[in-house]
């Protein structure tokens, strides 16, 4: 490599490196097209038009070192510098132009390096280094790197890259181990070394960008003449390059996604170089997004929020998960290799290093269990891509998905280094200083540094399990980012609102509706929670400031409601005080305005003063509206002149009663009926006349079951109201009930109780069956509006009926509150996708199947003692099972909980038990669950199966366990098995088992069906493994098989003597007709 230095324009502050040939001749700026000097020392001379000069700066750069070192150099005022590696797709900036002529034509550059004239970019400051962001092109040997990398490729030549002798800094340029794609394309001439063909039907544009291995030109398809992208090998090479280059094109195909770079064709030249034809697209890399160097891309990154980049990981997210889908790892994800279209598309591009890490059916692409070397970018690298390469997987690629995340929110990749070797040993060590929460002024949300931090531990369990789990995180962020911002809008409304009195009712609207709509998008937030509660409390005291009594009232209920549901006493209490002064002033009120002369009345016989002809005007009240009006006046007049001892004292015995009436009628609906018998004597006591108060203390007593005290009350109140038919059925039915009650009678009365309202006096009697549905009908609509219309009465017995393919009622995320059902038999709730946090209310419930699968429950203390026998738990916050010890539980879904002690299930008659992704690592308990016949264990840190020896099961899941030995099976009953991902070498111990199913996708130690001779295996799926020959299935009745036709070199022919055998997969699923049929054409 040539000798180059530092072009430095003095008057724009491009920069590029140039030959060191170009020192003292006369340049000009590819930006600025300014003539000028390049100097050696000091800077530039600008030249004027016909002016010679003689002045320049130069740094030099020695031949083969990795980075340049840097003197002086002259900085335009408000400038920083941005440092920015062009990529795949891109429209190239001009190189300085020689204005003299030079000797030799020149070549092309390496690097380019930028002045931005933004002080505050969002990708921060670029990496210090070119290690920290370039891939390299090549595995190379232990000369390159020493001692890191292995002695020798491992594996077939067409899918180990070959290792290569060659300098650290050509290194820097392009893509570790992939090797078989341009990786980081650098900047260059239209001239190349060597004339490039083009395939017939093609017409060769300018070229877009150059790397060690191949080119990338704009170019004509003249059938459809259309723009298209043509990646060109630069050399023929060895047949190694060829195939990987080859395999690149085969992935991409495989690959149809709308975030995957698509391709069209493969095509040869006439000279026989491989093209690899894809989409031309118009955009920028993500990286020169974070690292802007053209004014274009700085007023885009400018514009650009941390919810743009979120949103563009969410779409690269998209495209992995659709690679891992069909058994295909990226392994080279950076944003220098995702490509940002002009209207927001998102594109992965580089495909040069994936590999399969299952079987595909597509030999031409390499296989992660082949490699032995390194793949990917130093700086981004996962520690299994620098050490043991072995292990890589879809959890690699998810490692890398959070070292993209890390670069976001710490302005630099996490891997920083001075050299290749020690980016290397950095990624092996998994050596990562956590960002700061505040760069640039700006503050780093924690979630989204302690998403990257986890998505990169070195402990692959800790990693997100999925990019599928990675994404929902990822959006869980947004949603709590936007329940933030909706609550700092609340609280500027809310300070707001108190200090603009004019204002403070919009304003409190205005924050009550931003802060419920975050509480909503993000529950669990205990700050938005506690200011909901101050806004509703606020707002119901300034509409009862302003005389809105029946406002407040219900914005005091809505405190009350909150503040019971998230156990926060102090609120509820405040809130019932402005409830309870909102109804007594809204009972003065009415007072005052709509019972004028019953109060003037009270008042002459009350103060017993002489107000002549008072008493004359209220016996002619009911002809003269106008004098009544007249006299009321004049009593408004008379009240303010009252002392204050006399004022309270009317107070008291007028108005208060009222309240207290309404006190009752809420302790009821509560069950607090002393509370409400109390409530109903005081009110008595001050309104001796209020007959409402007489016939709730009857209707309570008589739900109470006090007969004998409910009848003297009832007579009371029939004596003023001798005409209500309502009132003396119900002294009928308790005169009954006190002299000989009766179930026929008890009915009766609950009915008589539902259709005033009345349900929680009915609770406990047998009711009529329409009676029952509206008692269930008021309950559930309560909890959950919508859900008693799946209520049926049938021949007399009530049903909750759910929909075909529905589990329940629309909108389970609306239900958050229990309370309602409290003390109602249900036998089954199906609460799942709920966002219930507390199961208080089920207490004591004779529930026999609850289902609260996805809902935030951490507490089951609750169902201790219960009648359970089927609960389900999964994704649920549930971690402590304590509370089900006891229970007569015959099956359990606790799959993605914390539970970890199995202790509390020891003797449960359990059947089925789903333990998938839970943090269980030992399951001795479950030998005394001798019922057992459904285990799911997938995902799980469980190893040692010695306990499962004695149990009956029938079906066991081991997928993506660490088991590697059945021999503890040996005689269980097992009739279907998942081995999926797991160390199994071999299957000898299912020998004698009835196994009708078996799953070992993925089994790669796993080489013979050894041990399933004879058994009545009807689904079979051996994808991934390394077993060749089949000839243990022959008679076996199988109805599907999944396997690679192509690993097979014995008894494939087995297959076609089964009858059974309806379907033969996995990619696509055929019919053994179809499947032979073609097979039989192809060999």
């Amino acid at each position: 490599m040539a000798a180059t230095v530092a072009f430095w324009c003095t008057q724009c502050g491009y920069r590029q490196d140039v030959p060191e040939r170009l020192v003292d001749r006369k340049v000009k700026c590819p930006k600025c097209e300014t003539r000028q000097i390049l100097r050696s020392k000091g800077p530039n001379q600008v030249l004027k038009k016909g002016e010679k000069g003689d002045t320049s700066v130069v740094t030099r750069r020695s031949t083969g070192t990795a980075a340049h070192t840097a003197g002086p150099q002259p900085t335009l005022p408000g400038t920083r510098t941005i440092k920015a590696t062009t990529s795949l797709n891109h429209s190239f900036t001009t190189p300085p132009t020689v204005v003299e002529p030079a000797d030799k034509d020149v070549n092309s550059f390496d690097e380019l390096d930028f002045e931005a004239t933004e002080d505050d970019l969002p990708g921060g400051a670029p990496p210090a280094n070119a290690a920290e962001e370039d891939s390299l092109e090549s595995v190379f040997g232990p000369s390159s790197v020493s001692g890191i990398l292995p002695k020798k490729p491992v594996g077939p030549s067409t899918q180990t890259v070959h290792t290569t002798q060659i300098s650290q800094l050509s290194l820097l340029g392009g893509t570790l181990g992939g090797g078989n794609s341009l990786g980081t394309i650098r900047p260059t001439t239209d001239t190349y070394a060597k004339k490039i063909s083009i395939a017939a039907g093609y017409q060769l544009g300018t070229i877009l960008g150059r790397g060690g291995m191949g080119a990338v030109h704009a170019s004509r398809q003249l059938a459809l003449e259309r723009t298209v992208a043509i990646k060109t090998m630069l050399a023929k090479g060895d047949g190694s390059a060829a195939s990987r280059f080859r395999a690149e094109a085969m992935v991409m195909a495989l690959l149809e996604h709308p975030n995957i770079m698509p391709v069209h064709d493969l095509i040869s030249a006439e000279n026989g170089e491989l093209q690899l034809v894809m989409k031309k697209v118009e955009g920028v890399t993500w990286r020169e997004l974070n690292y802007p160097s053209t004014p274009a891309q700085i007023r885009r990154a400018m514009a650009m929020k941390l919810d743009d980049h979120v949103e563009i990981l969410l779409k690269v997210c998209d495209a992995v998960a659709f690679a891992h889908a069909k058994g295909i790892i990226h392994l080279d994800l950076k944003p220098a290799n995702i490509m940002v279209g002009a209207f927001g598309e998102v594109l992965v591009l580089d495909w040069g290093c994936a590999m399969a890490f299952t079987d595909i059916g597509n030999d031409a692409v390499p296989k992660v269990m082949n490699f032995r070397g390194l793949s990917g970018t130093p700086a981004y690298m996962a520690p299994e891509m620098a050490g043991q390469t072995g292990n890589l997987g879809p959890h690699t690629d998810i490692y890398l998905l959070g070292a993209i995340l890390f670069e976001l929110v710490a302005g630099h990749p996490p891997h920083k280094a001075d050299s290749l070797q020690s980016s290397i040993a950095h990624a092996a060590a998994n050596d990562i200083t956590p960002p700061q929460l505040e760069r640039g002024g700006k503050k780093i949300p924690s979630e989204l540094v302690e998403l990257a931090m986890r998505t990169m531990s070195r402990d692959i369990a800790q990693r997100p399990s999925t990019v599928a789990d990675l994404a929902q995180q990822l959006r869980d962020f947004r949603r709590h980012e936007e329940a933030i911002t909706g609550v700092d809008t609340a609280r500027t409304r809310l300070a707001a609102a108190t200090s603009q009195p004019d204002k403070a009712d919009d304003l409190y609207r205005q924050a009550l509706a931003a802060c419920e709509q975050a509480v909503a998008q993000w529950p669990e937030y205990g700050v938005g929670r506690d200011l909901l509660g101050q806004i509703l409390l606020g707002y119901a005291q300034y509409l009862h400031g302003t005389g809105a009594f029946r406002l407040a009232q219900g914005k005091a209920e809505a405190a009350i409601e909150f503040g019971g549901r998230h156990d926060d006493p102090t609120l509820v209490k405040a809130a019932r005080d402005v409830h309870a002064t909102a109804v007594s002033d809204e009972r003065f009120q009415q007072a005052r305005t709509r019972n004028m002369r019953v109060l003037l009345a009270g008042l002459v016989v009350l103060m017993a003063v002489g107000i002549i002809g008072l008493g004359y005007g209220m016996s002619q009240a009911s002809t003269q509206d106008t004098r009544i009006h007249s006299e009321s006046q004049r009593y408004d007049d008379l009240l303010e002149s009252l002392d204050k001892e006399r004022k309270e004292r009317l107070g008291e015995q007028g108005l208060y009663a009222p309240v207290l009436l309404e006190t009752a009628a809420r302790a009821v609906e509560q069950r607090n009926f002393k509370k409400g018998l109390d409530a109903l004597d005081a009110a008595a006591r001050l309104a001796p006349k209020l007959d409402q108060a007489l016939l709730l203390k009857a209707e309570i007593l008589a739900g109470q079951q006090q007969y004998a005290t409910a009848l003297p009350v009832l007579d009371q109140y029939l004596a003023r109201h001798g005409d209500d038919n309502l009132a003396k059925h119900l002294h009928d039915l308790v005169t009954s009930l006190k002299a000989a009650p009766t179930p026929q009678l008890e009915s009766e009365l609950g009915d008589l109780f539902i259709s005033q309202n009345l349900f929680t006096l009915a609770e406990g009697r047998k009711l009529t069956p329409e009676s029952q549905l509206r008692f269930y009908t008021r309950a559930l609509e309560k909890v959950w509006p919508g859900a008693a219309a799946n209520l049926r009465m049938t021949d007399g017995r009530l049903d909750f009926v759910r929909e075909t393919g529905k589990d329940g009622p629309s909108n389970p995320q609306g239900v958050t509150d229990l309370t309602p059902l409290r003390g109602l038999p249900f036998r089954e709730l199906w609460l799942q996708d709920t966002r219930i946090t507390s199961i208080a209310a089920l207490k004591d419930m004779p529930l026999k199947v609850l289902i609260l699968a996805r809902a935030p429950v951490r507490d089951l203390g609750p169902l201790a003692g219960g009648e359970l026998e089927v609960l389900d738990i999964s994704e649920s916050n549930v971690a402590d099972l304590r509370p089900l010890q006891g229970l007569q539980l015959r099956s359990l879904a606790a799959s993605g909980t914390g539970a970890i002690d199995l202790l509390p299930l020891s003797d449960m008659p359990l059947r089925d038990l789903d333990l998938a992704r839970t943090k269980v690592v030992e399951i001795s308990a479950l030998a005394r669950c001798t019922r057992l016949q459904r285990l799911n264990l997938a995902g799980t840190h469980v190893s040692n199966l010695s306990m499962l020896s004695t149990l009956p099961l029938q079906s066991l899941s081991l997928r993506d366990t660490a088991v590697s030995d059945l021999s503890d099976l040996r005689g269980v009953p097992l009739t279907a098995i998942d081995l999926a991902n797991t160390a199994v070498r071999t299957l000898g111990p299912l020998a004698r088992a009835p196994l009708e199913e078996l799953d070992a996708e993925g089994c790669r130690a796993l080489a013979t069906l050894d041990g399933l001779a004879g058994l009545p295996l009807k689904r079979l799926n051996i994808v991934g493994t390394r077993i060749t020959d089949l000839g243990a299935l022959a008679g076996a009745p199988l109805e599907r098989i999944d396997f690679n036709p192509a690993q097979i070199t014995a008894n494939l022919d087995v297959l076609r003597k089964m009858p059974t055998l309806t379907q033969i997969g996995p990619d696509p699923v055929r019919t053994p007709a179809e499947f032979w049929r073609k097979h039989d054409a192809e060999h």
